[in-house]
C-alpha cells in the first residue's frame, strides 16, 4: 500500500492581472406621471364639500407619444355634470369610467370633467379615483366628502319675557307662546310698557256670594248669581291670597246665562293681552268642567280659552294668551258645570295683563338644531355666537349682554342703535365659550336701551337659537417613521408611527397599507384603527409583514381626525422589503473529495463557507450551520457530537450548530470547527457542513462531501517560509551555467508524519517548462541536497525519487538546492514554472 502527500510550490512565481473592461446599458421604460386637481369652493386636494359640483382636472406627463386613451375611474355615487367630450361608461355597480381619445405630441396631456359629490356621511366616507394611460394606472386618489366648516348648532328656542325671570325650558314662541308668560305674575303694576287689570278677588265685599249690587262698584262688570254659585272666601282652598273664587253647583251649560261672573277691560291700546291666575279642581266627574271664556263684549258669543277637565288637582299657575280678543271691551267670564256642592272649580290671584310698545321680538325663523357634542368639553376654540332680533320700532341706543354661567354674571357686548327691521349681531371669542353655555347646553342673551349697565332692561332671550362656529384646523402630522431601516426583512414585525397635533383634540385614527392579499397584491386597505385623545398624540400600528411581500415596496399611511371630524392623511410612506435569496455553500477543509488522513485521537479542522446570494438586497435570514458525518449510509446526515469522547468524532470547539447572520445580499459567513477523530483505525468517513435558514422560504443546502480516513499512519510535512514563497532565481540572463537560486540552503521541508508510517520516499517534478519572454526547458534546472541518500537530479515533468527511505518522524529535514542554466540567445527576463514535492509511504 502506498500513501502520498503532495506539496505544490511555485518556481519563480509571478502574478499577471488581466483587466476586462465592459460597459452596461440600462434600457429605461417610458416614464408616466399622473396629477389631479380639484376645483370648487372650499375644495381641497383630497376633500370636497357634500352635494357640490367639483371640477376634476387630470394631467398626464408621458414619454409615450402618439394616439392613446386617457381614462379616469370614479365612484358611481359621484354624478357626471359635464363630461367635456368624454365617454362615460359603467365599469361595475360601484365604479364608472370616463375616457377620451388623445394624441400626445408634446409630452403631456390634460382633460377635465365636472362631477357632483354625494351627501356627507358620519363618519365621513372616503372615495377613490384612479387615472389610466398607456397601460399604466396611477395610485388611487382619495377624496373625503365632509362639511367644509365644522359647526355646532345649539338646540335653542327664542323666548320673550318682560322681567328678569327665565322662561321654561323646551318651549317654542310659535308653538306655545302662552307658556312664556307663566312668570308674568312677577311683573309689577308699574313695569314699563305693561298694565295689570286685576281684582284678585280681594276687593270683593265681605259677603260670601256674588249677588247683584253686592260687590264694590267696578269690581265686576257682571255678577249675576241667582243660585249662590260664586262663593267668596273659603280660605281652605286659597292659594296666595286670603280670598278666592269657588264655583259650585252650576247646572246649566249655557253661557252667559242668568248667572255669570264677567270682568271687562279696555285693551285697545295694547299689543298683547294675557290672563294670569291660579286654579284647582275637586271631584269633577265625566262631562263636568270649569272654564274661562273670552269675547270682545259680554253680549257676543264667548270662546273657551281654558278648560279644567275632570278629576281633582292641586293649585297650579296658568298663563293664557287672549291677544286675539284685544278690543275696547274685552270681557273674561267664569263658567262651570257641576252637579253637587262637593264638586268645585276654584280660581285665585286673577289678573288681566296688557303689554304695549313691544319693540323687540325674538326671530322665529331661525332653524333650531341640536348640539352634537358638549361644548363645555372643548378647551380651545374660536367661536362666533350669532343671534337675531326682529325690530318693530326704533330705540335710541341699545347694547346686549350675555350671561356667563361660570361666573354667574352678565357680560356686556357692543353698543349700537336699532333702526332696521332685522339685525344679526355676532360675538367672537377666542377661548372660553363654554363659560357661556349653561348646564342645559343653552345660551342666554338680553338687551338694554342704553349704553350703560343701568339702562332700561327690554328683553331677555333664554334658550337662544345660536350658531357656534368653530374655526378648526385639521390635525397636523409629523415624524412618520418605522422601527427598522429599509430594506427590511420579510416577516419582520414593524412599528409604523406618526406624531399628531390638533388645536381642538384628536379623536380617531386608522392605518392602511398595501401589504394585503394572499400574494401581497390586494392593494391599500384599512387594517387597524383606534381612538386618539388630547392635543398631541402618537399613532402606532405594529404589523407583521406577510411572507409573500418579499421583494416588494410597501406603502403605508395614517389617517386621523379630530373632535370636529376634520381629517388629515399622512403623505404616502414607503419602504422596501428584501427578496428571499439562496444559500451558496462550500467546504474548504478537509479538501473534498479527499481522502484526508487523520490520526486517531488527533484533531483536524473542518472549514466551510456560506453566502446569501440572489437578487439585489436579497436576504436569507438567520442561518444555522451543522458539522455532520455519515453515521448510517454513504451520505452525512448526523450532527457531530459536542460531548468529549464521543465516537467517531466530537467537536472540540466551538458549538455545533453555529449561527450566522441574518445574512443579506452576498454577505458571507465561515463556520469552522476543531474536531477530534476518536473512531477506529483504518475507518473512512464522509463529512459535510449543512446550512438551514430561519425562513422556510429559503431552502437549506449542504456542502460537498469530504472523506476522512482515521489511520495510524498520517503523512505530512511542513515547508520553510522561503520554500512557501517559491524558489526565486531573479532575472535570468542568457548563457548562464548552474546559477544558484537566491535562497539556496533555506529551501527545506520538515517531516510531520506519524511514527507508524515507517520509511518514506520523497519525489519531485515540474508541471512544465519555464515560461517567460520565451520558453526554457525545465531540464535546465537541477536539484541536489547535502543530505545522504539524495542525489542531484535534473527536473522533468515526471516524479523522480529525490530521497529514499527517510524515517518518518518529527524533526527529519530535507533541504533542496536549486541551480539553473540558460541557453545562449534567450531573451532577458523573468521565467516561472510549478514544482510538486511528493512524500510516499511504501
Amino acid at each position: 500500500m502506498e500513501s502520498y502527500f503532495r506539496l505544490v510550490i511555485a518556481l519563480a512565481v509571478f502574478l499577471a492581472i488581466v483587466v476586462v473592461m465592459f460597459s452596461a446599458f440600462n434600457a429605461q421604460a417610458a416614464g408616466i406621471s399622473f396629477d389631479r386637481t380639484l376645483d370648487c369652493e372650499k375644495c381641497g386636494q383630497h376633500k370636497a364639500p357634500p352635494l357640490t359640483e367639483v371640477r376634476m382636472t387630470l394631467t398626464v406627463g408621458s414619454d409615450v407619444f402618439g394616439s392613446n386613451v386617457l381614462v379616469d375611474r370614479f365612484p358611481a355615487e359621484w354624478l357626471i355634470v359635464d363630461a367635456n367630450g368624454g365617454v362615460v361608461r359603467s365599469i361595475n355597480a360601484s365604479v364608472k369610467g370616463i375616457e377620451w381619445d388623445v394624441d400626445n405630441v408634446g409630452g403631456a396631456v390634460s382633460r377635465w370633467y365636472v362631477v357632483k359629490s354625494p351627501d356627507r356621511t358620519l363618519p365621513a366616507r372616503r372615495y377613490f379615483f384612479q387615472t389610466g394611460y398607456a397601460g399604466q394606472l396611477s395610485e388611487p386618489w382619495q377624496v373625503i366628502v365632509a362639511d367644509p366648516d365644522a359647526t355646532y348648532n345649539g338646540s335653542i328656542e327664542a323666548s320673550v319675557i318682560n322681567g328678569t325671570e327665565q322662561a321654561p325650558v323646551g318651549t317654542s314662541l310659535d308653538a306655545n307662546e302662552d307658556a312664556f308668560w307663566n312668570v308674568i305674575s312677577a311683573v309689577g303694576e308699574n313695569e314699563a310698557n305693561t298694565t295689570v287689570f286685576y281684582d284678585d278677588f280681594e276687593g270683593w265685599a265681605t259677603g260670601s256670594d256674588c249677588s247683584p249690587g253686592s260687590p264694590p262698584v267696578g269690581t265686576w262688570t257682571h255678577c249675576l248669581d241667582t243660585a249662590d254659585t260664586f262663593i267668596r272666601g273659603n280660605n281652605t282652598f286659597a292659594n296666595n291670597g286670603t280670598v278666592h273664587l269657588d264655583l259650585r253647583d252650576w247646572d246649566s251649560d249655557g253661557f252667559p246665562g242668568t248667572e255669570a261672573l264677567i270682568q271687562c277691560s279696555d285693551l285697545s291700546a295694547y299689543d298683547r293681552a294675557f290672563l294670569n291666575f291660579s286654579w284647582m279642581k275637586v271631584a269633577l266627574d265625566a262631562g263636568e268642567y270649569g272654564r274661562i271664556e273670552v269675547n270682545m263684549t259680554n253680549t257676543q258669543a264667548f270662546r273657551t280659552v281654558f278648560d279644567t277637565g275632570t278629576g281633582t288637582t292641586a293649585y297650579a299657575a296658568q298663563v293664557t294668551n287672549i291677544t286675539s280678543n284685544v278690543s275696547a271691551r274685552t270681557c273674561v267670564g267664569f263658567h262651570s258645570l257641576e252637579n253637587v256642592a262637593t264638586e268645585h272649580f276654584h280660581a285665585d290671584d286673577f289678573r288681566i295683563i296688557g303689554t304695549v310698545d313691544q319693540k323687540y321680538t325674538a326671530a322665529a325663523n331661525i332653524t333650531s338644531r341640536q348640539i352634537t357634542q358638549p361644548v363645555g368639553a372643548i378647551t380651545k376654540l374660536n367661536a362666533s355666537l350669532a343671534f337675531r332680533f326682529n325690530v318693530t320700532s326704533s330705540a335710541s341706543f341699545w347694547y346686549y349682554e350675555i350671561y356667563n354661567a361660570t361666573s354667574t354674571s352678565w357680560i356686556a357686548g357692543t353698543a349700537g342703535t336699532l333702526s332696521v327691521t332685522e339685525r344679526v349681531e355676532s360675538i367672537v371669542y377666542t377661548s372660553g365659550i363654554g363659560d357661556f353655555i349653561n348646564a342645559s347646553g343653552y345660551v342666554k342673551v338680553r338687551l338694554r336701551t342704553s349704553t350703560n349697565a343701568t339702562g332700561s332692561f327690554l328683553m331677555q332671550m333664554d334658550h337662544l337659537n345660536v350658531t357656534i362656529s368653530f374655526t378648526d384646523n385639521p390635525p397636523i402630522v409629523a415624524s412618520p417613521a418605522i422601527n427598522d431601516t429599509s430594506p427590511v426583512a420579510p416577516q419582520s414585525i414593524i412599528n409604523h408611527s406618526a406624531l399628531w397635533t390638533d388645536d381642538f383634540g384628536l379623536s380617531w385614527y386608522w392605518f392602511e397599507w398595501n401589504a394585503t392579499g394572499a400574494s401581497c397584491s390586494g392593494g391599500f386597505q384599512n387594517v387597524t384603527s383606534g381612538p386618539l385623545s388630547g392635543a398631541g398624540n402618537v399613532t402606532s400600528a405594529i404589523m407583521q409583514l406577510p411572507s409573500a411581500c418579499n421583494g416588494t415596496s410597501i406603502g403605508w399611511r395614517f389617517y386621523a381626525n379630530d373632535s370636529l371630524n376634520q381629517t388629515t392623511v399622512l403623505a404616502l410612506q414607503t419602504y422596501e422589503v428584501r427578496p428571499y435569496g439562496f444559500l451558496n455553500v462550500s467546504i474548504i477543509l478537509p479538501a473534498p473529495p479527499g481522502p484526508a488522513q487523520v490520526g486517531q485521537n488527533s484533531t483536524f479542522l473542518l472549514n466551510s463557507t456560506v453566502a446569501c446570494m440572489g437578487p439585489a438586497q436579497a436576504t436569507c435570514g438567520s442561518v444555522s450551520s451543522w458539522a455532520r458525518f455519515n453515521n448510517s449510509g454513504a451520505q452525512p446526515g448526523a450532527a457531530i457530537s459536542t460531548t468529549p469522547g464521543a465516537t467517531p468524532f466530537y467537536i472540540v470547539s466551538p458549538s455545533n450548530p453555529q449561527q450566522c447572520g441574518p445574512l443579506v445580499d452576498g454577505q458571507p459567513c465561515k463556520p469552522n470547527w476543531t474536531i477530534n477523530a476518536t473512531g477506529s483505525l483504518d475507518t473512512s468517513w464522509a463529512l459535510d457542513a449543512n446550512f438551514t435558514s430561519s425562513f422556510s422560504e429559503v431552502s437549506g443546502n449542504d456542502t460537498s462531501n469530504a472523506v476522512v480516513n482515521i489511520a495510524s499512519c498520517v503523512l505530512g510535512f511542513t515547508k520553510s517560509s522561503q520554500l512557501s514563497n517559491g524558489v526565486q532565481f531573479g532575472l535570468l540572463d542568457p548563457g548562464l551555467v548552474n546559477s544558484s537560486a537566491l535562497d539556496n540552503g533555506n529551501y527545506n521541508i520538515t517531516d510531520a508524519s506519524t511514527a507508524p508510517c515507517g520509511l518514506l520516499n520523497i519525489s519531485i517534478r515540474a508541471s512544465g517548462d519555464l515560461q517567460g519572454p520565451s520558453t526554457i526547458g525545465i531540464s535546465n534546472i537541477t536539484v541536489n541536497s547535502t543530505i545522504p541518500g539524495a542525489s542531484e537530479i535534473r527536473l522533468t515533468t515526471s516524479y523522480q525519487l529525490f530521497r529514499a527511505k527517510v524515517p518518518a518522524g518529527a524533526g527529519n529535514v530535507t533541504t533542496f538546492f536549486f541551480h539553473v542554466s540558460t541557453p545562449d540567445g534567450i531573451p532577458f527576463g523573468e521565467y516561472n514554472a510549478t514544482l510538486e514535492i511528493q512524500q510516499v509511504r511504501s
